[in-house]
C-alpha cells in the first residue's frame, strides 16, 4: 500500500508541474553521456547536450570532457574543458569554458542522500577579445533511493544558482521539483526531470524571468 501511495505522490508532482506549463515557454533538453575510461579512484567522462525551444528548433549544443578524480569517501575534484555553442539572430556564437569543480556527498541515511555541487566556470566567448565571463555555480541536491516504478532507482530534488563575477550579482536559478532515475541495464542509466529556470532580464535589472524545462539524461558504460 505504501507503494501505491508513494506512486499516487510522484504522480501528483509531475501533474502538477505539468499544469504549469502552459504560462510559460518549455525548452526540451537531452543530454547523452559515456563512460570512457576509469581506474581507481580516477575517471573521465564524455557528455553531450542538445537543446530545443517550444517549437522542438535546436537552439544549444555543448561537448565536455569530464575529468573526475575521487579524493575520499566524501569529496570529489573535477577539471571540465568544454564548448558551447548557441543560436543567435543570424547565427551560432561559441563560448568555451574550463570548469573546476570540489563537490562533496554526504549519505544521510541508508536511502537518502545529499550532494553539493561547487563549480567554478571560467568562460570565453567567441568575438569577445579576452574579455572574461567567469561565473560560480552551486548546486544542492536531496536524492531518495526508490523502486515505486520498474526499473526506477531513485527520485531527487534540487536547486541551483548561478553568481556573475562581472555583474557581482545572483543571474540566474534552476529548481528541479522532480527528478526520477532509472537503470535500463547493466551498460545504460537514464533520468528524466522537470526543472524551471528563471534569470534576470538584464544584468542590472531586478525584473525575472523564466521557462520550463522537460528533460532527459542517458549515461553508458562500457
Amino acid at each position: 500500500m505504501s507503494r501505491i501511495s508513494n506512486i499516487l505522490t510522484l504522480l501528483a508532482l509531475l501533474l502538477g508541474s505539468a499544469a504549469c506549463l502552459k504560462a510559460e515557454p518549455t525548452q526540451y533538453w537531452a543530454a547523452w553521456a559515456f563512460d570512457v575510461w576509469e581506474s581507481g579512484d580516477f575517471s573521465t567522462q564524455t557528455n553531450l547536450e542538445n537543446r530545443h525551444t517550444d517549437g522542438l528548433k535546436l537552439d544549444y549544443l555543448r561537448l565536455t570532457q569530464k575529468f573526475e578524480y575521487q579524493l575520499n569517501d566524501t569529496w570529489a575534484f573535477v577539471i571540465s574543458p568544454t564548448i558551447e555553442s548557441q543560436r543567435r539572430p543570424g547565427d551560432w556564437r561559441e563560448t568555451y569554458r574550463l570548469e573546476f569543480e570540489l563537490n562533496p556527498t554526504f549519505k544521510l541515511t541508508d536511502r537518502l542522500s545529499l550532494k553539493l555541487r561547487n563549480r567554478y566556470e571560467a568562460r570565453r566567448r567567441e568575438g569577445s577579445g579576452n574579455e572574461a565571463f567567469d561565473r560560480f555555480r552551486h548546486r544542492t541536491m536531496l536524492t531518495y533511493k526508490a523502486a515505486w516504478l520498474p526499473g526506477m532507482t531513485s527520485v531527487s530534488i534540487a536547486n541551483e544558482i548561478y553568481y556573475d563575477f562581472n555583474a557581482e550579482r545572483l543571474m540566474t536559478n534552476r529548481f528541479y521539483p522532480v527528478m526520477l532515475g532509472f537503470k535500463i541495464n547493466d551498460h545504460i542509466k537514464a533520468s528524466t526531470y522537470y526543472m524551471y529556470q528563471s534569470g534576470r532580464t538584464a544584468v542590472q535589472s531586478d525584473d525575472w524571468a523564466g521557462f520550463h524545462v522537460i528533460g532527459v539524461s542517458s549515461t553508458f558504460s562500457f
